[in-house]
Protein backbone atom coordinates (compact mmCIF):
# COMPACT_ATOMS: atom_id res chain seq x y z
CA UNK A 1 0.00 0.00 0.00
CA UNK A 2 1.16 3.50 -0.73
CA UNK A 3 1.24 5.98 1.75
CA UNK A 4 -0.51 9.11 0.06
CA UNK A 5 0.22 11.39 2.19
CA UNK A 6 3.37 13.05 4.11
CA UNK A 7 4.99 15.99 5.95
CA UNK A 8 6.40 18.55 3.74
CA UNK A 9 9.75 20.90 4.67
CA UNK A 10 7.48 23.89 5.42
CA UNK A 11 5.76 21.83 8.43
CA UNK A 12 2.63 21.48 6.73
CA UNK A 13 0.73 17.96 6.00
CA UNK A 14 0.84 17.15 1.85
CA UNK A 15 -2.35 14.10 1.02
CA UNK A 16 -3.42 12.93 -2.25
CA UNK A 17 -6.29 10.80 -2.96
CA UNK A 18 -8.21 9.58 -6.09
CA UNK A 19 -11.96 10.86 -7.07
CA UNK A 20 -14.33 10.36 -9.41
CA UNK A 21 -15.30 13.82 -11.15
CA UNK A 22 -19.28 14.50 -11.02
CA UNK A 23 -20.55 14.08 -14.13
CA UNK A 24 -18.75 10.91 -14.66
CA UNK A 25 -20.40 9.83 -11.00
CA UNK A 26 -24.04 10.62 -12.12
CA UNK A 27 -23.37 9.04 -15.75
CA UNK A 28 -22.21 5.68 -13.48
CA UNK A 29 -24.79 6.27 -10.57
CA UNK A 30 -27.28 6.46 -13.60
CA UNK A 31 -26.51 3.43 -15.33
CA UNK A 32 -26.38 0.84 -12.13
CA UNK A 33 -29.84 2.70 -11.25
CA UNK A 34 -31.81 1.75 -14.58
CA UNK A 35 -30.47 -1.93 -14.30
CA UNK A 36 -31.95 -2.55 -11.23
CA UNK A 37 -35.00 -0.64 -11.76
CA UNK A 38 -35.35 -2.70 -14.74
CA UNK A 39 -34.31 -6.12 -13.05
CA UNK A 40 -36.78 -5.37 -9.99
CA UNK A 41 -39.56 -4.66 -12.63
CA UNK A 42 -39.14 -7.71 -14.73
CA UNK A 43 -38.62 -10.00 -11.85
CA UNK A 44 -41.75 -8.54 -10.38
CA UNK A 45 -43.88 -9.18 -14.00
CA UNK A 46 -42.15 -12.21 -13.90
CA UNK A 47 -43.22 -13.54 -10.39
CA UNK A 48 -47.07 -11.38 -10.24
CA UNK A 49 -48.11 -11.18 -14.13
CA UNK A 50 -46.76 -14.46 -16.25
CA UNK A 51 -44.35 -16.36 -13.78
CA UNK A 52 -47.28 -19.44 -13.16
CA UNK A 53 -47.98 -19.48 -16.91
CA UNK A 54 -44.94 -19.82 -18.05
CA UNK A 55 -43.81 -22.09 -15.65
CA UNK A 56 -46.61 -24.45 -16.40
CA UNK A 57 -46.56 -24.27 -20.07
CA UNK A 58 -43.38 -23.41 -21.67
CA UNK A 59 -40.71 -24.40 -19.88
CA UNK A 60 -41.77 -25.85 -16.82
CA UNK A 61 -39.55 -26.11 -13.85
CA UNK A 62 -36.20 -24.54 -15.84
CA UNK A 63 -38.28 -20.84 -16.35
CA UNK A 64 -37.43 -19.31 -13.47
CA UNK A 65 -33.68 -20.41 -13.25
CA UNK A 66 -33.22 -19.54 -16.96
CA UNK A 67 -34.95 -16.11 -16.17
CA UNK A 68 -32.61 -15.39 -13.56
CA UNK A 69 -29.08 -16.09 -15.75
CA UNK A 70 -30.61 -13.70 -17.89
CA UNK A 71 -30.08 -11.59 -15.24
CA UNK A 72 -27.04 -12.84 -14.49
CA UNK A 73 -25.99 -12.64 -17.62
CA UNK A 74 -26.29 -8.98 -18.93
CA UNK A 75 -25.88 -7.76 -14.81
CA UNK A 76 -22.27 -9.19 -14.42
CA UNK A 77 -20.84 -7.56 -17.79
CA UNK A 78 -22.55 -4.49 -16.79
CA UNK A 79 -21.38 -3.49 -13.30
CA UNK A 80 -17.83 -4.78 -14.71
CA UNK A 81 -17.71 -2.25 -17.13
CA UNK A 82 -19.14 0.25 -15.04
CA UNK A 83 -16.58 -0.56 -12.34
CA UNK A 84 -13.89 -0.14 -14.77
CA UNK A 85 -15.02 3.02 -15.98
CA UNK A 86 -15.07 4.80 -13.05
CA UNK A 87 -11.89 3.53 -12.24
CA UNK A 88 -10.27 4.95 -16.12
CA UNK A 89 -12.16 8.59 -15.07
CA UNK A 90 -10.68 8.82 -11.59
CA UNK A 91 -8.40 11.99 -11.09
CA UNK A 92 -5.93 13.00 -8.44
CA UNK A 93 -6.58 15.71 -5.92
CA UNK A 94 -3.50 17.07 -4.09
CA UNK A 95 -4.46 18.36 -0.98
CA UNK A 96 -1.77 20.94 1.58
CA UNK A 97 -3.03 21.41 5.33
CA UNK A 98 -2.05 23.71 8.42
CA UNK A 99 -3.19 25.70 10.99
CA UNK A 100 -4.36 28.30 8.89
CA UNK A 101 -6.08 26.38 5.92
CA UNK A 102 -6.63 23.49 3.57
CA UNK A 103 -5.19 23.75 -0.05
CA UNK A 104 -7.18 21.55 -2.70
CA UNK A 105 -6.29 21.29 -6.35
CA UNK A 106 -9.95 20.02 -6.66
CA UNK A 107 -11.62 22.75 -4.44
CA UNK A 108 -9.31 25.66 -3.88
CA UNK A 109 -8.03 26.92 -0.74
CA UNK A 110 -10.51 27.25 2.67
CA UNK A 111 -9.63 29.18 5.42
CA UNK A 112 -9.78 27.24 8.74
CA UNK A 113 -11.54 29.82 10.83
CA UNK A 114 -14.30 29.49 7.72
CA UNK A 115 -15.68 25.99 8.66
CA UNK A 116 -18.91 26.09 10.54
CA UNK A 117 -19.49 22.77 10.03
CA UNK A 118 -17.78 19.26 9.36
CA UNK A 119 -19.13 15.94 8.86
CA UNK A 120 -17.70 12.99 8.53
CA UNK A 121 -18.87 9.50 7.29
CA UNK A 122 -17.42 6.21 7.62
CA UNK A 123 -20.06 3.83 5.95
CA UNK A 124 -18.88 0.34 5.32
CA UNK A 125 -15.58 0.93 2.74
CA UNK A 126 -16.71 4.35 1.57
CA UNK A 127 -14.85 7.24 3.71
CA UNK A 128 -15.66 10.90 3.24
CA UNK A 129 -16.25 14.04 4.67
CA UNK A 130 -17.71 17.29 4.35
CA UNK A 131 -16.90 21.00 4.80
CA UNK A 132 -19.52 23.50 5.19
CA UNK A 133 -18.40 27.27 5.21
CA UNK A 134 -21.00 29.97 4.49
CA UNK A 135 -20.35 29.94 1.37
CA UNK A 136 -18.68 26.14 -0.22
CA UNK A 137 -20.12 22.86 0.27
CA UNK A 138 -16.85 20.86 -0.73
CA UNK A 139 -17.49 16.75 -0.36
CA UNK A 140 -14.09 14.94 -0.39
CA UNK A 141 -14.53 11.40 -1.36
CA UNK A 142 -12.43 8.44 -2.61
CA UNK A 143 -13.32 6.42 -5.09
CA UNK A 144 -16.98 4.92 -4.92
CA UNK A 145 -16.74 1.35 -7.01
CA UNK A 146 -20.08 0.33 -6.64
CA UNK A 147 -20.26 0.48 -3.30
CA UNK A 148 -16.76 -0.17 -2.48
CA UNK A 149 -13.69 1.74 -2.60
CA UNK A 150 -11.92 -0.51 -4.60
CA UNK A 151 -8.26 -3.31 -4.24
CA UNK A 152 -5.29 -2.47 -2.46
CA UNK A 153 -4.53 -0.22 -4.83
CA UNK A 154 -6.74 2.40 -3.60
CA UNK A 155 -6.37 1.96 0.46
CA UNK A 156 -3.92 4.30 0.59
CA UNK A 157 -6.45 6.68 -0.50
CA UNK A 158 -8.86 5.92 2.26
CA UNK A 159 -5.81 6.32 4.62
CA UNK A 160 -4.87 9.60 3.29
CA UNK A 161 -8.57 10.85 3.88
CA UNK A 162 -8.66 9.81 7.20
CA UNK A 163 -5.55 11.24 8.07
CA UNK A 164 -6.89 14.30 6.74
CA UNK A 165 -9.97 14.34 8.33
CA UNK A 166 -8.06 13.65 11.75
CA UNK A 167 -5.97 16.26 11.29
CA UNK A 168 -8.37 18.95 10.88
CA UNK A 169 -10.31 17.43 13.77
CA UNK A 170 -7.21 18.60 15.83
CA UNK A 171 -6.75 21.41 14.43
CA UNK A 172 -10.91 22.71 15.43
CA UNK A 173 -9.94 21.00 18.81
CA UNK A 174 -7.25 22.76 19.95
CA UNK A 175 -7.82 26.33 18.36
CA UNK A 176 -11.31 26.32 20.05
CA UNK A 177 -13.03 27.23 16.89
CA UNK A 178 -17.04 27.52 17.04
CA UNK A 179 -17.88 24.70 14.16
CA UNK A 180 -19.96 21.94 14.69
CA UNK A 181 -18.91 18.52 13.97
CA UNK A 182 -21.45 15.33 13.12
CA UNK A 183 -20.27 12.04 12.09
CA UNK A 184 -22.79 9.69 9.76
CA UNK A 185 -24.51 6.75 11.06
CA UNK A 186 -25.35 3.26 9.68
CA UNK A 187 -29.18 4.92 9.93
CA UNK A 188 -28.28 6.63 6.23
CA UNK A 189 -27.44 2.68 4.72
CA UNK A 190 -31.12 1.44 6.82
CA UNK A 191 -33.10 5.06 5.41
CA UNK A 192 -31.31 4.09 1.91
CA UNK A 193 -32.61 0.39 1.95
CA UNK A 194 -35.96 1.27 3.10
CA UNK A 195 -36.12 3.59 0.09
CA UNK A 196 -35.45 0.81 -2.30
CA UNK A 197 -37.71 -1.74 -1.04
CA UNK A 198 -40.28 1.07 -0.98
CA UNK A 199 -39.64 1.41 -4.79
CA UNK A 200 -39.69 -2.50 -4.79
CA UNK A 201 -43.31 -2.37 -3.99
CA UNK A 202 -44.34 -0.62 -6.98
CA UNK A 203 -44.66 -3.33 -9.43
CA UNK A 204 -46.52 -5.43 -6.75
CA UNK A 205 -48.90 -2.99 -6.02
CA UNK A 206 -49.53 -3.09 -9.67
CA UNK A 207 -49.59 -6.62 -10.75
CA UNK A 208 -50.77 -8.58 -7.43
CA UNK A 209 -52.33 -5.88 -4.64
CA UNK A 210 -53.42 -8.93 -2.51
CA UNK A 211 -50.15 -10.45 -1.97
CA UNK A 212 -49.19 -7.14 -0.82
CA UNK A 213 -51.62 -6.77 2.09
CA UNK A 214 -48.77 -9.01 3.97
CA UNK A 215 -45.48 -6.83 3.15
CA UNK A 216 -46.81 -3.25 3.37
CA UNK A 217 -47.45 -3.40 7.17
CA UNK A 218 -44.11 -3.91 7.77
CA UNK A 219 -42.25 -1.92 5.24
CA UNK A 220 -43.94 1.62 5.10
CA UNK A 221 -44.33 1.98 9.10
CA UNK A 222 -40.39 1.64 8.99
CA UNK A 223 -39.83 4.17 6.21
CA UNK A 224 -42.01 6.65 7.80
CA UNK A 225 -40.48 5.92 11.41
CA UNK A 226 -37.14 6.51 9.86
CA UNK A 227 -37.85 9.56 7.65
CA UNK A 228 -38.93 10.85 10.89
CA UNK A 229 -35.64 10.25 12.63
CA UNK A 230 -33.60 11.34 9.59
CA UNK A 231 -35.42 14.75 10.08
CA UNK A 232 -34.75 14.71 13.64
CA UNK A 233 -31.05 14.30 13.28
CA UNK A 234 -30.57 17.14 10.69
CA UNK A 235 -32.39 19.19 13.08
CA UNK A 236 -29.95 18.56 15.61
CA UNK A 237 -26.75 18.97 12.98
CA UNK A 238 -28.45 22.46 12.28
CA UNK A 239 -28.24 23.52 16.17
Amino acid sequence: MTLNWHWAKDGFMVYSYRYTPRKKRIIATSLVAMFLIGMFISLGSFIFMGGEVILSQWAGEWAFPIFIMSLVVIGVPLLAGISNYIEKNSLWDKVTLDNEKLSSERFGEIKVKDIVLFKISDLNKIFSFKIYTEKKKLNFSGLDILGDSGGKEYEGDIVALKAMANEIERIISEQGLNVRTSKESSSTVLFALLCLAMVMLIPGLIFAPQRMIFVIPFIVPLFFYALKKRKEKKQVDKK
